[in-house]
């Protein structure tokens, strides 16, 4: 009885370890799904706007938005922030401040996005 025990205590822990392996390597494989530049651009009226997200390893990202008007640049602004991913749902934050997005097939879908106005629905593609 006591080996029967001890066998399925080796068990056990052998499937605990087998597992712990596995989700790192899916953790490792999200982050090279998710890692990238992603676009968003948008023209009116002699006026472009380019959003560029980029995604880093270890939960990092940069945002940069560059606005021009009749071909002059008006506006070049950069903020860094981090972002996690869980299934298809990501969330940047930015100074504390958070946008939840989706992320799908190389698209990420954002909604009102940073509190803004205009346009309800975003669609950044990754590069």
């Amino acid at each position: 009885m006591k080996k029967l025990v001890k066998m399925f205590g080796l068990l056990a822990v052998i499937a605990c370890l087998c597992l712990s392996v596995a989700a790192c390597d899916d953790l490792e494989s999200a982050d090279v799904y998710v890692k990238g530049t992603y676009e968003y651009s948008m023209s009116a009226e002699g006026a472009s706007t380019l959003v560029t997200l980029e995604l880093k390893s270890g939960g990092n990202m940069t945002m940069t938005v560059k606005v021009s008007m009749n071909g002059q640049h008006i506006m070049n602004e950069s903020v860094n922030g981090t972002y996690k991913v869980i299934g298809t749902k990501l969330t940047l934050i930015i100074d504390g401040e958070k946008q939840e997005a989706t992320i799908k097939d190389g698209k990420i879908s954002m909604a009102k996005p940073m509190g803004g106005s205009g346009e309800n629905n975003i669609v950044l593609t990754k590069k």
